[in-house]
């Protein structure tokens, strides 16, 4: 009998040897986790211009003026921080957006009257310049003509961006009351005609190649504020030129031109194939320009 009670002792002895190995794996993995998490390295600069790029190509509005400074004052930051290379990146990132502020401020001095009458917002974050005209400034209601007090705004606004790097979206939207008058058939058709008669405005003195205009027209698909009443609707009827300047100093592929007939008498081809450069798609991305992000998943016209 003192055997048998003497078991059960024994077994409750025993048991904490796993209670033991499996607290020490547990404590290892944790410091493995946090050894992890000490070494990983978090880019701030891109992980924001890649959400700036999202919200571009899905024709978001870019509504936080203030945030160019915080930008600038972040890289800064970083750039004190990290290897040479990453330093030098940074550099160039930073100079790349004091050049887009300073072509905002440059816009905003131009378009004051305008600004000062509530007809025209200037906004800038990053390296994307977003220049928003209210209908009740640029258009009549239900009309894709522009009013002939805007004609010299634009010429105005066409000398100055002239001289500033960067592709030039021009983007039409509308509010959420289909359109009845007979002359254009949805608010697509009239966002789209609004955003085509400021490029062609833009055009007339053919100061700018038309190759760096995109035409955008998105409906009522991309409200700047809710629908809700009257005073959001005419904020949501407006034309948006966006300059995005991301990629700009990128040359173009130069290609040279055969200056006469080559000789190829006495050349090897099979050896001439093997010993030439190949170049893949990722090499011609880098040194071809091209506007970052995904289809929008609305009607896009390009002029060009």
């Amino acid at each position: 009998m003192s055997r048998k009670k003497q078991e059960p002792e024994k077994a409750a002895a025993g048991g904490a040897g796993w209670v033991m190995t499996f607290a020490d794996l547990m404590s290892l993995l944790m410091a493995f986790f946090v050894m992890l998490l000490a070494m990983a390295e978090v880019d701030k600069e891109k992980f924001k211009e890649m959400g700036i790029s999202m919200k571009v190509a899905l024709g978001s509005p870019v509504n936080t003026p203030a945030h160019s400074a915080d930008d600038i004052k972040l890289i800064k930051d970083t750039s004190k921080t990290g290897n040479s290379s990453q330093k030098m990146q940074q550099d160039a990132t930073l100079e790349r957006m004091k050049k887009t502020l300073a072509d905002a401020e440059k816009l905003k001095e131009v378009l004051k009257d305008q600004i000062d009458e509530m007809k025209i917002e200037v906004e800038s974050h990053g390296e994307i310049i977003v220049i928003r005209m209210l209908e009740s400034g640029v258009f009549k209601s239900g009309k894709s003509e522009l009013v002939d007090d805007f004609h010299p705004v634009l010429a105005n606004l066409r000398r100055t961006l002239k001289d500033m790097r960067g592709e030039i979206v021009v983007s039409g939207h509308a509010d959420d009351i289909p359109i009845e008058n007979g002359e254009f058939r949805s608010n697509w058709e009239l966002s789209a005609a609004r955003a085509y008669s400021v490029i062609d405005d833009m055009l007339e003195e053919n100061d700018i190649p038309s190759d760096r205009f995109v035409l955008r027209g998105f409906g009522s698909s991309r409200p700047l504020v809710p629908n809700i009443n009257a005073e959001n609707r005419a904020k949501n009827r407006r034309v948006e030129i966006m300059v995005d300047q991301r990629g700009a100093d990128v040359e173009p592929v130069k290609t040279k031109e055969a200056e006469g007939p080559v000789d190829l008498s006495g050349v090897n081809l099979d050896d001439a194939i093997a010993q030439a450069p190949s170049v893949g798609g990722s090499e011609l991305a880098q040194t071809g320009k091209a506007l970052p992000g995904v289809v929008p998943m609305s009607p896009v016209i390009s002029q060009g």
